[in-house]
């Protein structure tokens, strides 16, 4: 299955980028949701971090292991490129 996702003529690294914001857009309704809730602290990670789990799961049952972890690369260092990018190379660190 094939998802469309703009800029439908633009680049793959364009399309990335519209991928990261879309996701990243997501998160944080979830987070806002938790803090409107009450909750806060790494309580609102961990709650956050289960349920992109549990919403993700289905991807992982469809794509192979090899798949996961070229995703896992690609996102892990575009990570680190981004808080680098914005002064937050402390935020991660590379293995």
């Amino acid at each position: 299955m094939t998802i469309p996702v703009e800029p439908i003529n633009g680049s793959d690294l364009e399309r990335l980028v519209t991928v990261l914001l879309n996701l990243s857009g997501c998160v944080h309704t979830m987070i806002e949701a938790e803090l409107d809730s009450g909750i806060s602290g790494l309580r609102v990670i961990d709650d956050v971090a289960d349920s992109v789990w549990q919403l993700l799961a289905p991807v992982a049952e469809h794509h192979e292991d090899a798949e996961i972890a070229a995703a896992l690369g690609i996102l892990a260092e575009a990570s680190l490129l981004l808080a680098h990018g914005i002064g937050m190379d402390d935020a991660f660190e590379a293995a």
